[in-house]
Order: C-alpha cells, then sequence, then structure tokens
C-alpha cells in the first residue's frame, strides 16, 4: 500500500504542474499585458547583469529607484546573467519560483503528518488557481517572497530554526512585507520555544551570507537616504488613499491565525514540542500574510493574502487527519484530481482582475513585428536625436527598450522620476484588460496622433502623439 500512494500523489502534482505551466504558456503576454511594474523592475536587473549597478537611466532613475528593496532586482539580474534578459525569462522565473513554493509546501504537510495525496491535492489547486497563475505569470516580487517562506517553513521542519529565521528575513530585501513575515515567524520560534541553536558550520555561514546581504542593502539605502525617503513617501500617500480596513473574510482568516497559534501552544505537550512550534510558524505565518493584503492593499497580493493563507491553513488541519487514505487507487486518485481539473478549468475560462487566459489571435502574434517595423521607418525619417516618452501606464517599454535606435531615445518614467526635459513624442500603448484602456483613453491628448500602429484582429494599439501635447510632470 505504500508504493500506490506515492504513485496518485505523483499524478496529481504532476497534473498540477503541467497545468500550471501550460496556462502560463497559454496566457504570454496577455496574462496580463506587459504591466508598467514589470518595466519598472526588469530595468535595474538588466542593469545589474550587465554592469553590476541598480542605475536605471532608461525609466529615468540614474541612481535607482528606492520604492522596493533591491533583493528581487538582484534575483532576476543574475539570472539574466544566463539568460536572455527578457520579459519571458522574468514571467518564467516567477512560475518557477511558485511552483518551488508549491513543492516545498508539499513537503513541509507531509513532514507535519498530513496524508500524502490530500496535501498534494491541495498544494496543486493552489498552483491552478486563477490569482496564483496571475502572480506566477508577471515579473514581480511576490513569488520571490513565497519561495523564501517556502524555503523557511522547510528548514523548520527540519529543526534547523537559525536557518529557516535567516531565510525568511531575506523576504525584507525583496519586499517591505517580508518584515511582517520575518516578525512572525521569529514571534512563533520564541512562543514555542524552538531550538535556535546553530546545527552545524553550514548553518553558521548561511547566516553570515545573509548578513552580508543585509549590511550591503543598508549601505546602498544609506548612500541614498534622500531618494529613500522622498521615494517611500510617495508610496505611503498612494496607499493611504486607499481602504486598508480588513473585509470579513479577512478578519475570519486572522481569527483562525491567532486560533492556530493558541492551540497549537496549548496542546503542544501532546503534540510534540517540534510539531507543535511548525504549526505555530504556519499560524503565524498565514496571520502575517493576512496583515500584508489589507495594508498593502495592492491588486497583486491577492495570491498572497487569500489563497496562500488558505493553504497553510489547509495543510494545518490536515496534519491531524489519518495519514494515509485508504481508497483503491483509481478512486483516491480520481477524487484528488476533480478539484484540481476544475479549478483549472475556472481560471481557463474565467478572469482575475479583469485579465483573461486569451489565446493569441495572429493579429496578436504580428503585432509586435508590425510595430517595430513602422518604428524604424519613423526613425529614419528623424534628422537628429529625439526623445520619447511613455504614458505611466504603458506597458511596451520592456520591448521598446530592447531594441537598438538610430535616432530614437525611450525613456520610461516612473511617478517620482519626473522627465529632465519635456519629450519630443509621448507614446501611448493600449491594450486589455478594458478598465486600465479606458483609464489611458481618457489621458489622450486632443487630435490625431503623429503615429498609429495597429494590427487587424488584435486589440493592441499605439499611439505616438507630439510632447507639447502632453501633460507630463518635468523637473
Amino acid at each position: 500500500m505504500r508504493g500506490a500512494p506515492n504513485r496518485v500523489v505523483v499524478v496529481v502534482l504532476g497534473v498540477g504542474v503541467l497545468a500550471a505551466v501550460a496556462l502560463h504558456v497559454m496566457a504570454g503576454l496577455r496574462y496580463p499585458v506587459p504591466w508598467p511594474d514589470e518595466a519598472h523592475f526588469l530595468a535595474p536587473a538588466r542593469s545589474f547583469a550587465n554592469h553590476l549597478t541598480l542605475v536605471t537611466p532608461e525609466i529615468n532613475a540614474p541612481a535607482g529607484i528606492f520604492w522596493m528593496p533591491d533583493g528581487y532586482a538582484v534575483m532576476l539580474g543574475a539570472a539574466y546573467g544566463v539568460l536572455p534578459d527578457t520579459v519571458e525569462v522574468a514571467r518564467g522565473s516567477s512560475l518557477a519560483l511558485t511552483v518551488g513554493f508549491a513543492g516545498a509546501m508539499y513537503l513541509v504537510g507531509v513532514r507535519l503528518g498530513g496524508a500524502r495525496v490530500a496535501v498534494a491535492c491541495a498544494v496543486a489547486v493552489w498552483l491552478v488557481s486563477p490569482r496564483v497563475v496571475l502572480m506566477a505569470n508577471i515579473a514581480r516580487m511576490e513569488p520571490l517572497v513565497l519561495a523564501l517562506v517556502g524555503g523557511a517553513l522547510l528548514a523548520a521542519t527540519a529543526r534547523r530554526w537559525l536557518t529557516a529565521l535567516a531565510v525568511v528575513s531575506l523576504t525584507v530585501l525583496v519586499h517591505p512585507g517580508g518584515l511582517i513575515l520575518t516578525l512572525a515567524l521569529a514571534a512563533a520560534a520564541v512562543l514555542s520555544r524552538a531550538d535556535l541553536r546553530p546545527k552545524s558550520r553550514a548553518e553558521l555561514a548561511l547566516v553570515g551570507l545573509v548578513a552580508l546581504a543585509w549590511t550591503a542593502e543598508a549601505v546602498w539605502l544609506l548612500a541614498h537616504s534622500d531618494l529613500v525617503r522622498d521615494h517611500l513617501a510617495f508610496q505611503l500617500a498612494r496607499k493611504g488613499t486607499r481602504n486598508q480596513l480588513p473585509n470579513g473574510t479577512e478578519i475570519a482568516v486572522g481569527v483562525a491565525a491567532v486560533a492556530g497559534i493558541c492551540g497549537s501552544l496549548v496542546v503542544s505537550r501532546r503534540l510534540g514540542r517540534q510539531r507543535a512550534a511548525v504549526l505555530c510558524a504556519l499560524s503565524a505565518l498565514v496571520g502575517a500574510l493576512t496583515v500584508i493584503r489589507v495594508t498593502g492593499n495592492e491588486m497583486w497580493y491577492g495570491a498572497i493574502g487569500y489563497e496562500t493563507p488558505a493553504l497553510l491553513l489547509l495543510l494545518a488541519a490536515l496534519s491531524f487527519g489519518p495519514r494515509m487514505i485508504r481508497l483503491p487507487r483509481p478512486a483516491s486518485g480520481l477524487i484528488a484530481l476533480a478539484p484540481v481539473v476544475l479549478v483549472a478549468g475556472i481560471t481557463l475560462t474565467g478572469s482575475a482582475y479583469d485579465m483573461a487566459i486569451r489565446p493569441g489571435s495572429p493579429g496578436d502574434r504580428d503585432f509586435l513585428g508590425v510595430l517595430e517595423q513602422r518604428l524604424r521607418d519613423f526613425d529614419a525619417r528623424q534628422g537628429g536625436p529625439v526623445l520619447v516618452a511613455l504614458d505611466r501606464s504603458s506597458g511596451i517599454s520592456p520591448f521598446l527598450l530592447a531594441h537598438t535606435w538610430e535616432h530614437l531615445s525611450f525613456v520610461d518614467p516612473t511617478p517620482v522620476t519626473p522627465l529632465w526635459a519635456r519629450p519630443d513624442y509621448v507614446l501611448f500603448s493600449l491594450g486589455p484588460p478594458e478598465p486600465g484602456r479606458r483609464r489611458i483613453e481618457a489621458r489622450l491628448p486632443q487630435g490625431p496622433p503623429t503615429l498609429r500602429v495597429a494590427q487587424p484582429g488584435s486589440t493592441a494599439e499605439v499611439l505616438l502623439f507630439p510632447g507639447d501635447r502632453v501633460t507630463l510632470p518635468v523637473s
């Protein structure tokens, strides 16, 4: 009987991973369309890969950007050192990190005593859910944060609590919300009296490397303290305009997290100190992820604030169930696969944040080629240097900045890096999802554009207007 569940587990996890990869490939650059955030995070990664620096003149940030820590740029820059520096590679890394977190959660659930088939089903369902697929298909830092959390929990289940704290502290160098995660895991370790003594020299070496990474980031930020203050002030002001009160679901998850922490401490003698400590850590991280979603209040935090806490709570609950579900092999496989297939179907046919997976039409696939040729023709007609600024919601800059132009110079300014001079032209990139497209259309100037690029059968469109007809912040 021991071999049968293993085969079912392999099938369930395999279907989950393959479905996640298939959804990623089908989405291509349309789920979502290239996003402004991606340009802002890819630029320093390219700079790090090519010049070992984080300065990013292509987004008009010659000293760097400081509303996020630099861990994601360094990680992606390292990947760009051996792989092409494209949006596809960046999104592929997000997918790989998301799958890595799912694998870590399977191992954590099994080590806690959960039934392997049930744990595999829970992890696979998480992996193919709509917001998780969206998270895995955009060049942002949430997948890296979760991968580090998964590594920390794996270390905790192996009784390497010092390693767990060192690894989770790296999330602070990736995203400000990492501080909440680090404090949560540290509190769980203290409350459950986990053994924080180093178990080997390798563990001490890891702690030393983490301390070195922290030191490097601190030196970099202190050297640009004025920009750090300005950029963080911009972020706090932007978030301050949003509702940051928890909804009913978030309150319920928070209550469950507190109950899990208290319950694991109360029954620690019966469970065993180590198992109780890991369950306490799971519950504390559930609360921390929910706090990040509420206080951050970004659309991208949905997967880490809803689906992921639900997965962690389910793994904790499964650890109290039977270790092996004694069903005939075909029946257990079908029962486990059914919710995975159902949720994958919902993802395929539904949407998240008004972004749906759409197979690319011939027009979509041809659009970038047509755009490049039209811009080449426009470039050839210029008699000297031409500065083209991108609208703040344009997602096309990774494509534009990857090419070399004779006269055209593209810059993608961020909300806190105003242009040094009025541009000759401003480029607007239109595409789905519909709410974002309507917001961009509302900013278009009156009158015909200098250049319009569209392709039959494609929803994408690029418009170029003279700079004196567009209002942009200029320093």
